[in-house]
Order: structure tokens, then sequence, then C-alpha cells
């Protein structure tokens, strides 16, 4: 009860946060993924797939274009 609200309230903060934040885009990849999951934002697809394709590793960007794509499969689902 009460944590879920320090963290549904900690991410309603944190959202108009994130494009400010100075992470490399693999961090800023995983902070928008945890977002989209923690909410189910369909907003926050693109700016996840924005730091996905700025992550230079060619292996974690995959792997991150697969999370994504696996989240757009899982919100088109519900």
């Amino acid at each position: 009860g009460e944590l879920d609200g320090v963290k549904q309230e900690a991410i309603s903060e944190l959202r108009p946060l994130v494009d400010k934040l100075n992470l490399p885009a693999e961090e800023k990849f995983d902070t928008y993924l945890l977002l989209l999951r923690s909410t189910d934002d369909t907003s926050l697809i693109a700016p996840a797939h924005e730091a996905a394709i700025a992550i230079p590793d060619e292996t974690r960007k995959a792997q991150a274009l697969l999370d994504i794509i696996k989240e757009i499969d899982f919100l088109s689902q519900s």
C-alpha cells in the first residue's frame, strides 16, 4: 500500500525528468524500460527506442531493440 504509493509518485515525478538525466544511452534505455514496464504507458516506447538506437555496443543495442519489440507485443495483447 504505502510503498506502492511512493513508487507511483516517484514514477510520475521521474517521467518528465528522464530526458534531463546525463546518462549513457544504455542506462537511459534501462530507465525508460523500467518506466514503461511500471506504467504500460505507450508514449514511452518512442523515447525508449531512441535511447536503444543510441547504444554504441551492437550486442546490447540488439537486446534493447528486442526488449522494445517484446514490450510492444505485450502491450498489444493487453
